[in-house]
């Protein structure tokens, strides 16, 4: 489904933009492969095929078989239930698909956020207004960049403090001579993302910290790489802000489903954060795939009280109102749902708190005997109000031709638009219809 929706995108004649992309377990991995597919030049025709794109050549070798082969030696100790191996392999793959040297072509300056969730294998104390807070869901903020020579990296985009997120993101460190978090940092934390408990091993993150006991400093920059036995060597936190005060820190990390199985409020954060200009009756749009929404399944009968399986059914049913918390309070957040009604209705009841104050104001400088500012209510009012925009936007064009027209300004030039809106008439003696969604956008920027 990732790789069809990506496809369409890049198909699509409309003036679309990608802007941020998240998920948890398999999601993170498809998050990181739909940025880079995204990226791909517009010739490029590598992953146009169903059957040979970035995704299925990911996941098409990577079957029950060979997560659990009958050859015991295929296991190492490290391992749980099932072998990590094929998982390697198929991201080194993918690694010779991106950064190799053979690797798809990238359009340079093209950029997407991209979050990943990760739980941490301890709770995190924190103490905020005098009371302790616990907390073992992380995310991990990156953008996915192309350079001007068309090279690709892995970035880390720290999301501001105010953001719902931001006291539990973790900027992961740097290596020394490769561009941003390097491949195998990328990789590592994909497959944090993905060590769901008993079944894959946990996975060592090495992240740049305000905080961390003396047992979890790094000393050497030397970490756990995604290849059993190998290490991410020359990891520094020196170019994470703020220069000096950040450690590099080891902790253990696995699936980052547990908590926050669908990061939508993640994505609204990241899209919000990416920079890109928000442009009048340009909306953004939020698409979640429901990863347990596979198929149409007939209604069953729930188990009796007293039977163990009503405890076993409760047990899951735990489970996975966990996994949907913060999908939940995502979806009861507002923000990602805002519309232009819902904005200037927002608008309206901030204009009646703040008129609410200044009378306020007025009544107590009367009572002190102070003159109470007398404001001109009648400016920006008009007796035809769906008239209002076409006269603003005449006189703005007037304005522009004034301005591009050589030789001085003189006030008489603009005397027809500003004894209006002295007055209180403006658009009184307007003809034009109603101002068309393009009028209005083009009002709202000017």
């Amino acid at each position: 489904m990732t790789w069809t929706f990506i496809r369409y995108l890049r198909a699509s004649d409309r003036a679309t933009d990608l802007a941020a992309v998240t998920g948890a377990s398999a999601g993170a991995v498809n998050a990181l492969m739909a940025a880079a597919m995204y990226c791909e030049e517009r010739t490029e025709t590598r992953d146009e095929d169903p059957d040979t794109n970035l995704f299925h050549e990911l996941w098409a070798p990577v079957g029950l078989e060979e997560l659990l082969p009958d050859d015991r030696s295929k296991f190492t100790p490290a391992d749980a239930l099932l072998t990590a191996a094929p998982l390697e392999r198929a991201f080194e793959r993918l690694r010779a698909e991106i950064f190799g040297p053979h690797r798809v072509r990238f359009r340079p300056g093209c950029a997407v956020s991209v979050g990943l969730t990760v739980t941490r294998d301890r709770p995190e104390e924190r103490t905020v207004a005098g009371l302790r807070a616990r907390t073992q869901r992380f995310v991990i903020p990156w953008r996915f960049e192309v350079d001007p020579g068309g090279q690709p990296r892995i970035v880390s985009a720290p999301l501001s403090s105010n953001r719902d997120v931001g006291d539990a993101q973790l900027i992961l460190a740097e290596p020394g001579g490769v561009p941003g978090i390097g491949p195998l940092q990328a990789t590592q934390a994909a497959l944090a993302s993905g060590a769901f408990p008993f079944a894959f091993r946990p996975r060592q993150l090495c992240d740049c910290s305000l905080r961390c006991p003396e047992e979890e400093v790094v000393r050497d920059g030397v970490c756990e790489g995604p290849d059993l036995g190998n290490r991410i060597t020359s990891l520094s936190c020196e170019a994470i802000p703020p220069a000096g005060t950040r450690q590099l820190c080891k902790r253990v990390y696995i699936d980052g489903g547990i908590f926050d199985n669908a990061p939508i409020g993640l994505a609204v954060d990241l899209a919000e954060g990416s920079g890109a200009a928000a442009l009048p009756f340009t909306p953004t749009a939020y698409i979640f795939v429901d990863p347990d929404h596979r198929r149409l399944s007939p209604a069953v009968d729930r188990p009796a009280n007293s039977s163990l399986a009503f405890s076993a059914q409760l047990i899951l049913d735990l489970i996975g109102t966990a996994r949907e918390t913060e999908l939940a309070r995502a979806i009861r957040d507002e923000r990602w749902q805002r519309t232009t009604q819902s904005t200037l209705s927002d608008l309206a009841l901030l204009q009646t708190e703040a008129a609410a104050i200044q009378e306020e104001m007025a009544r107590v400088a009367g009572a002190s005997g102070a003159e109470p500012a007398v404001s001109d209510d009648r400016l920006l009012r008009s007796p035809r109000r769906e008239a209002l925009g076409s006269f603003l936007l005449r006189c703005l064009g007037e304005l522009g031709r004034a301005v591009e027209h050589p030789g001085p300004l003189v006030p008489e030039q603009f005397a027809d638009c500003a004894e209006p809106l002295r007055a209180g008439t403006a658009g009184a003696g307007e003809r034009s219809p109603r101002p068309s969604p393009a009028q209005i956008a083009r009002l709202a920027s000017a």
